[in-house]
Order: C-alpha cells, then sequence, then structure tokens
C-alpha cells in the first residue's frame, strides 16, 4: 500500500521538523529487550515531540492466529473485519504493549 501521499499531507499539516523512520520487519515478534524498543523510548525522551514525527514500518509475517484472537479486540470501533485489517490492527497493539512506557 502506497503511504506516499498521507504521510506527506500527515507531516505537512503536524510541521514536523524532524522525522524518525524505523524500517524493521521484525518488530512484531521483538523481544521486550530487543533494541527497537530502546531506540523508540530514546526518541521519546530527547526529541520534541510536538515537531517530530515517528514511522514504523513493519511486516506482520509473524502474526499468529493466536495473536490475531488475543489483541484484535482492542480495536472496537473499526468494523472492518477483513483479514489485513485485523492484522493490521493486531501489530499496532502488540507495538503499543511492548514498547517502554515514554514513547
Amino acid at each position: 500500500r502506497d503511504m506516499t501521499n498521507t504521510y506527506a499531507k500527515e507531516i505537512l499539516e503536524r510541521k514536523c521538523q524532524l522525522t524518525v523512520t524505523i524500517l524493521d520487519p521484525h518488530i512484531p515478534t521483538a523481544s521486550k529487550s530487543a533494541s527497537v524498543w530502546f531506540t523508540l523510548e530514546s526518541v521519546a525522551l530527547n526529541l520534541d515531540r510536538n515537531e517530530t514525527c515517528v514511522v514504523i514500518q513493519t511486516s506482520y509475517c509473524g502474526i499468529t492466529q493466536r495473536d490475531l484472537d488475543m489483541y484484535d479486540g482492542y480495536h472496537v470501533n473499526d468494523n472492518d473485519d477483513s483479514l489485513e485489517a485485523r492484522t493490521r490492527r493486531t501489530v499496532s497493539r502488540i507495538i503499543w504493549n511492548s514498547a517502554l512506557p515514554t514513547f
């Protein structure tokens, strides 16, 4: 899915002075001690939240049916039940749950 137009529009609307991009296909399956969580925490602690955007691009190839069943219920306002939408919501929830407190 091409996010270029959406991403550029949001960056312009938010007037981000700095954009941090993290590309890691293993984020949803990363352990709690993985470096990605410390990287995100460092961004949150050291950069101005009002002027910084964080873009995370990852993969959902490691997501199992158990993950879908465990995490997808958090998004009760989204009525899209397609596998792609459920998987996207699950990856988002895993990142939310795994990130360190400040991020």
